[in-house]
């Protein structure tokens, strides 16, 4: 498999694992949103900060691999095509999965992290950059997964991940 995307639930253990893969010399993909960064996060680490305008812009001259609006900001993963270096390490959701073209969805190894809604909850319990509400993010990743069946590798145990 040419790709990694790495998908599951707020608090699942995305970056936990996108970290140890980096670690293993995969180069991520850095997203673009429109919300603003949280406490922690780095422009350029964590996701580059646009305008819902440029947004827009980007979404109508086909720049995005895939994107979404999500509680009303937008996410969004530029084209292999759009950058210079061609990373292979991704984060997406389910709706970012099912948009994906054929070819780059058949490239692509999809790491599905299925984390027990109590285990995300004490993971939310102790973010410090956490505003958003838990029951809103907990409703709203319940409906985004309802029935994803969209993936190759099943983690429903935190404790598995150890490469």
């Amino acid at each position: 498999m040419k790709n990694i995307v790495i998908c599951g639930s707020a608090c699942s253990g995305k970056d936990f694992l996108k970290n140890l893969l980096v670690s293993k010399g995969y180069l991520p993909s850095i997203s673009e949103t429109t919300r603003p960064p949280r406490a922690n996060e780095i422009e350029g680490r964590d996701y580059y900060y646009i305008s819902e305008e440029l947004f827009k812009e980007r979404i109508n001259s086909n720049y995005y691999l895939e994107y979404c609006n999500f509680n009303g900001w937008y996410y969004g993963t530029p084209s292999p095509s759009s950058k210079k270096v061609n990373p292979n390490l991704y984060i997406m959701t389910p709706g970012g999965i099912y948009q994906l073209p054929p070819y780059f969805r058949s490239e692509s190894l999809i790491i599905y992290l299925d984390i027990p809604e109590s285990v995300r909850r004490e993971r939310f319990a102790v973010r410090s950059d956490n505003n958003d509400s838990i029951e809103r993010r907990i409703l709203a990743d319940n409906m985004d997964f309802e029935n994803f069946t969209n993936w190759n590798i099943r983690i429903t145990d935190s404790n598995q991940i150890n490469l």
